[in-house]
């Protein structure tokens, strides 16, 4: 891979990290902050549902703003938002709804990083290796599991919780810089950008044909969505409840996160290196994840270390290994059209994140841990079934 490949994807990673760090932090930090601001398990998973809704809400309303901005100054604005909520949250949430206002602020910087990196790295990168491309990317979610797991043990239990945002905050200022810097050197060609509207144009009509496979596959992976979200909303603070060591979990957790990075860059890879790599292909890989990554959850009915870790890496590997493999089927769909494709999948993406963990934390408050789980196992079979469906339905509707 050309170096300047290289940079493009470590810029594309860093600023998918910070988009979703805010959430993951909250996610791995729950015991701590529910017990700091006296939550219930339900108050808990509104607060993190709420960052999803805005995600998902200015994910699809700004799916067009790639096609007037360049992504990178995209990119840069949701940077900018999402330090600013992280600084907010560390400094002015002693309350419930103000740390509902801060992290739901840093869900709309989500909701527009998101999309503008899948449209850079369509732009930047050759499309024999947009596999691995979109694989790496997708591991900023995993790397912001893997800091928030590490922020436990390290930071909350030390120093205290805030402080774990006051980090997030100077990484997203490094980001900016890095963006500004990149923004600053960049000569943009116009005739380019004529020609890629004019390709985008005529392009729209084959969204339209394909809506309704398109539609069925972001449901899926919504619900999809919802039950890694979950897990990795809700998986340190159950398990503390139950009795174990959170120093324990909190390293589990991040074990697992690091594991989930490396699958979806070596799943990115083989999907380029796999002659056969077609749309249906690759999704035919995300169905069999779903299927057996589901088990995950319920391993989390049995209370013990060995089922928790087992349930834990196939939760993180296979049931959240999966989204560089969509986008990139997304992509390979809708080549000149990605960053609307892709806002269109992410709202779903982002809705389900933001209905997982209320559903998850709604069940856990009235009726049991146990049956939480369940759910969710349920819910990733759904996903699988789902994606199943939508996946033949788009491919019948190609146009030629």
């Amino acid at each position: 891979m050309k170096q300047s490949h290289v940079r493009n994807l470590a810029l594309a990673i860093f600023t998918s990290t910070i988009g979703t760090l805010p959430v993951f932090l909250t996610g791995a930090l729950g015991s701590e902050i529910e017990r700091h601001l006296h939550l219930s398990s339900m108050q808990f998973g509104i607060l993190v549902a709420d960052y999803f809704l805005f995600a998902a809400t200015f994910s699809f309303s700004l799916k067009f703003l790639a096609d007037r901005r360049d992504p990178l100054k995209v990119m840069s604005y949701g940077v900018a938002i999402s330090s600013f909520g992280s600084i907010m949250i560390a400094v002015a949430s002693g309350h419930y709804v103000l740390f509902l206002v801060w992290l739901s602020i840093c869900g709309l910087a989500a909701g527009i990083i998101q999309p503008a990196t899948n449209a850079f790295l369509s732009r930047e990168i050759h499309q024999n290796k947009q596999g691995i491309a979109f694989g790496i990317k997708q591991s900023g979610t995993p790397a912001s599991t893997l800091l928030g797991g590490l922020a436990l043990p390290l930071i909350a239990l030390t120093i205290g919780w805030q402080f774990s945002y006051v980090c997030a905050f100077c990484l997203g200022l490094a980001c900016l810089t890095l963006l500004l810097i990149k923004l600053h050197r960049k000569h943009i060609n116009t005739t380019d950008i004529v020609s890629k509207e004019a390709q985008t144009s005529s392009s729209t009509v084959r969204i339209k044909t394909r809506m309704t496979g398109l539609t069925l596959i972001t449901f899926g992976i919504g619900l999809g969505s919802g039950t890694a979200n979950t897990y990795g909303a809700f998986f340190v603070s159950t398990n503390i409840k139950a009795g174990f060591n959170p120093k324990l979990i909190g390293y589990l957790f991040a074990i697992s996160s690091v594991l989930n990075l490396v699958t979806r860059v070596i799943l990115g890879n083989f999907a380029d290196r796999n002659k056969d790599g077609k749309f249906p292909s690759v999704l035919n890989w995300v169905v069999i994840m779903f299927f057996i990554g589901s088990f995950g959850y319920l391993f989390q009915l049995v209370h013990s270390i060995i089922f928790v870790t087992v349930g834990s890496l196939l939760a993180a590997i296979l049931g959240w290994g999966w989204p560089g493999l969509t986008n990139l089927a997304i992509v390979r769909r809708f080549p000149t059209l990605a960053h609307r494709a892709t806002g269109i999948s992410q709202a779903g993406v982002f809705l389900g994140a933001m209905a997982g963990p209320i559903i998850f934390g709604a069940v856990d408050s009235n009726i049991s841990t146990n049956i939480a789980w369940t759910v969710n196992f349920m819910f990733a079979i759904l996903a699988a079934v789902t994606i199943a469906f939508g996946k033949k339905r788009l491919y019948q509707s190609t146009v030629n």
